[in-house]
């Protein structure tokens, strides 16, 4: 069975683009007697006994079109959403087996590996069409998921051989972040990472990716401290020639309409400096998957990304490189100067020594932005007109578990097997 389940405004651009089940397995167990004929395709309900294969498949738009739809239509051979629908549901054509099956297993191929945290020590998501995420360029990766939840002082940096983001100011605990657990950042507290010479944050005349989810509240007005630009990300060298490099949440001159926009200033050398703002407003109180690619340097390209949608790029000349002098912290939510300090919560920080793409980019937002449920019944009416009740909502959100998901099912017995996707 195969099913896309996407927002046709943007196709693999944007984190409220894509959502799908690519393929779904049924295997169970039935009586002796002829296999259905509910598609063709190597999918099977297997039966104990001597019993044979009960297939059951959809894979083009005619297989689609015998289902229901809600919020959700055709296009081609997938299942989309509709364009201003935030969920949305696709009930699949009633499956005859030809005799009495009874589902045991089910496993699933979706698109994307939803609700699974990004893979740790530089791993790299396997087993998925698309939506995978390689960290294997990452130098920071902090999902702030494991060891002390009540106070911690430091949080476990994922990225191979990453240097531990050290807790500056008050410890809190832990709430609930984007997925998992998240940090609450406050005006007394921040990140700090070590930043000496052999550190991989010596970036240089390199690209690199910053990227993470944030909810806040904030201002951010024009005036600066203590009621301006908001610190999200940020490293800054004091001495030398002074690089200075921050994102988070502004309403610089660079910016247009009012505050709460997400921008920042790279400067290289204390001789140049480039002020960048895009157009979305991030300070609303809703999670924000926010990134910020730069690629090239002599005339490099910054890509500012708002929930996996481009939301500005812009052309730099960059002169010297970003290159720190003795040691420097590189912060999470706040800056050299305390006045920048950001407030709001915090989760999957990501740095890497890579530039994305806006595919890669969406992709990272993806998984915690979007969800897609598997139910599973049998029937004993030709169109489930007896209408029993669907099995507990399915997920593929195991940490640890790469496609396809597979999970038992206990359910009753019936000659007709219905799906449902949500």
């Amino acid at each position: 069975m195969r099913l896309w389940v996407f927002a046709p405004t943007a196709l693999f651009v944007g984190c409220t683009a894509l959502a799908g089940l690519d393929e779904l397995r049924f295997e169970g167990d039935g009586g002796g007697g002829s296999p259905g004929t509910g598609g063709e395709g190597g999918t099977a309900a297997t039966g104990g006994g001597g019993s044979l294969p009960v297939r059951f498949e959809d894979r083009v738009a005619a297989d689609f079109e015998q289902g229901s739809f809600n919020d959700t239509g055709i296009d081609d051979d997938a299942v989309l959403l509709n364009i201003d629908a935030e969920s949305g549901r696709f009930l699949s054509r009633v499956f005859d087996a030809q005799r009495p099956v009874r589902i045991t297993q089910v496993s699933w191929l979706p698109s994307h590996p939803y609700g699974k945290p990004l893979p740790r020590g530089g791993g790299v998501d396997t087993g998925y069409p698309r939506g995978g995420v390689d960290m294997g360029d990452a130098i920071l990766h902090l999902d702030f998921d494991g060891g002390d939840v009540d106070a911690p002082t430091q949080f476990t940096n994922h990225a191979p051989k990453g240097q531990p983001a050290v807790v500056n100011g008050p410890a809190t605990p832990l709430p609930p972040g984007r997925a998992g657990l998240g940090y609450a950042d406050t005006t007394d507290t921040k990140l700090e990472i070590a930043v000496d010479a052999m550190s991989p944050f010596q970036f240089g005349a390199g690209d690199f990716t910053w990227a993470y989810w944030f909810k806040s509240t904030q201002s951010c007005p024009s005036n600066n401290p203590p009621f301006g630009n908001r610190v999200h990300l940020g490293i800054e060298e004091t001495a030398g020639d002074q690089t200075h490099l921050w994102l988070g949440c502004t309403s610089s001159a660079a910016c247009t309409g009012a505050g709460g926009h997400l921008g920042g200033t790279f400067r290289m050398t204390s001789g140049e400096g480039h002020d960048y703002c895009g157009e979305a407003v991030i300070n609303d109180g809703q999670w924000h998957h926010l990134a910020l690619v730069k690629s090239g340097h002599e005339a490099a390209t910054l890509r500012l990304f708002v929930d996996g949608f481009l939301d500005l790029e812009l052309g730099v000349p960059f002169v010297g490189e970003a290159s720190f002098a003795g040691v420097v912290p590189f912060f999470v939510g706040g800056f050299t100067n305390d006045g920048f300090q950001a407030q709001g919560l915090f989760d999957d920080v990501v740095v890497a020594t890579r530039a994305w793409s806006a595919v890669e980019v969406a992709s990272a937002c993806a998984r915690h932005a979007l969800g897609l449920t598997l139910r599973v019944r049998t029937c004993n009416e030709p169109d489930c007109a007896d209408d029993p009740s669907f099995g507990p909502p399915m997920r593929d959100d195991i940490p640890d578990t790469n496609a396809p998901l597979v999970r038992k099912v206990e359910g009753s017995s019936g000659r007709y097997v219905q799906y449902e996707v949500e």
